[in-house]
């Protein structure tokens, strides 16, 4: 089966494009947030690079805080940048949440971190 190339995602910063985000392959060959995209292409020949959607990712963090409050735990809001807090204080939820939500988390490929 192929492979799909690395996945970077792009900000403009000042006059600089730059890295925002880069997928775990991409990271594992040396392309990291904050390097510019220039020298991630000359080290990378089959790259795919998209423009970072900052309004996108915002508003899908706000319908998984409310999907997390609705379901996992009566507290749940996005925090700044690209973060999502849960308070799983009560009632067990720490358990709960820490299986279902890391695997529901894992199959949409976002990181969990308790």
């Amino acid at each position: 089966a192929p492979t799909s190339p690395p996945l970077i995602l792009t900000a403009q910063v000042g006059r600089r494009l730059v890295i925002a985000a880069a997928c775990p392959s991409a990271v594992a060959l040396g392309l990291d947030v904050g390097m510019p995209v220039a020298q991630a292409r000359a080290r990378v020949a089959d790259l795919d690079v998209r423009e970072h959607d900052a309004a996108a990712d915002a508003a899908l963090l706000n319908r998984l805080g409310l999907h997390a409050a609705t379901h996992w735990t009566p507290i749940a809001m996005p925090t700044h940048p690209g973060g999502l807090l849960l308070d799983l204080s009560r009632n067990g939820s720490k358990r709960f949440c820490s299986v279902r939500c890391g695997n529901r988390m894992n199959q949409l490929a976002f990181r969990e971190r308790l």
